[in-house]
């Protein structure tokens, strides 16, 4: 047989058909070969300041991981604050001067104790608002302001409120405001004060700015008065200049005060040499003389 007939009789070979691939599928890069690239870089040089950066961001992520995972990060970050805590105080920012500023008559120990800040503490640890919050609830600090003065002085400037009245209380005098709240002793500047009413009693120092203000309003009995002296926490009693008390009834004391402002027998009764002077009956004044019995007036 021929060869050229051999080769016909030779079947032919099937068609190789190539297979279409599916959608790749994007593998995210391994964290070893991330690194080994960082590494070849580093090798040639390449990127250097980038490299050292990414490697110690990556280190801090996973120190900061494994302290999270292990339950110790709260306990790390304790101990970091507090040494670099130390670390400034040595440096020279613990508190180490308490300054008080615009006081005129209350008291700057007061103001140290009400700022609750310690010395040698931190002096970036004090928070400010909080402090000044605790220095105006002392009822005598209109406004105040608490300033950090680096590195180690914290300032306190303080309003007070107006003094409002001289205040005897267990045989102490002080001077208190508007709202009944102690500004400061007065037993050894007294003169200065003279002008202020003078209260006496307990109770009186909250009670005595409502009563003063009706008082004004009653001139001819005011400019006559020289103490008002709380009684009971109830009522009040008028220590006169001529040294005569006016005792004044619970109740209905406007009405009371207006018959002394406008009569003049009753004016020349406050200005009189008696002990005492009783309103407090409706209607009705009794009248003590010195070393005398009591005697009634209609």
């Amino acid at each position: 047989m021929s060869r050229v007939t051999q080769r016909a009789k030779k079947k032919p070979a099937p068609k190789r058909t190539r297979k279409t691939a599916g959608p790749r599928v994007a593998v995210p890069k391994k964290a070893s070969n991330w690194l080994h690239a960082k590494a070849r870089d580093t090798r040639r040089g390449h990127n250097l300041r980038s490299t050292f950066l990414s490697l110690g961001l990556a280190l801090a992520v996973f120190l900061v991981l494994g302290l999270w995972l292990s339950g110790n990060l709260g306990r790390s970050v304790r101990s970091v604050k507090s040494y670099a805590s130390a670390q400034l105080i040595h440096a020279g920012f613990g508190v180490s001067h308490i300054n008080v500023v615009g006081l005129e008559l209350g008291s700057a120990q007061q103001v140290r104790r009400a700022l609750a800040v310690e010395m040698g503490e931190l002096v970036f640890a004090v928070d400010l608002e909080a402090a000044r919050n605790r220095v105006e609830s002392l009822g005598w600090v209109k406004e105040a302001s608490v300033m950090r003065l680096l590195p180690n002085r914290i300032t306190v400037k303080v309003k007070e409120r107006r003094p409002f009245a001289l205040w005897q209380k267990d045989g102490q005098v002080f001077v208190v405001n508007d709202r009944g709240d102690i500004i400061n002793t007065a037993q050894r500047s007294r003169a200065i004060f003279r002008h202020l009413p003078y209260i006496v009693g307990a109770g009186a120092a909250k009670a005595a700015p409502a009563f003063v203000a009706t008082l004004a309003r009653y001139p001819e009995v005011q400019k006559r008065t020289r103490a008002l002296i709380r009684v009971s926490n109830r009522r009040w009693t008028l220590k006169l200049r001529t040294g005569a008390d006016l005792l004044l009834p619970e109740e209905g004391v406007e009405a009371v005060l207006g018959r002394f402002n406008t009569k003049a027998k009753l004016q020349r009764l406050l200005d009189s040499d008696l002990a005492r002077i009783d309103a407090r009956s409706p209607g009705v004044l009794w009248v003590r003389a010195a070393s005398v019995a009591d005697e009634a007036l209609s």
